[in-house]
């Protein structure tokens, strides 16, 4: 199945413009897409990205890994200090 096209705004470059801390939840996805997450303690963070997979992320702490993602679940989840990064 292919993917749709991703805007071009939502293209995972730095600089970004906006920062929101992350509760992360089963049942509900970011208020923004994000296109990069940090953390304040390393882990591994289970997010859904911009097409729909599911997939557990090795963050390190205290780097903004680019990835555009629209859900942090808190099942599997390790990470803390979660920080989504958009435009």
């Amino acid at each position: 199945m292919p993917l749709d096209l991703v805007p071009f705004a939502l293209t995972p470059a730095p600089p970004y413009r906006n920062v929101v801390v992350v509760t992360p939840a089963d049942g509900a996805d970011l208020p923004v897409v994000a296109q990069g997450i940090s953390c304040t303690v390393a882990g591994v963070v289970k997010v859904t990205d911009y097409g729909g997979n599911t997939s557990l992320i090795p963050i390190p702490a205290g780097i903004i890994t680019p990835i555009i993602v629209k859900r942090i679940w808190s099942t599997t989840t390790t990470a803390t200090g979660i920080v989504a990064y958009y435009n």
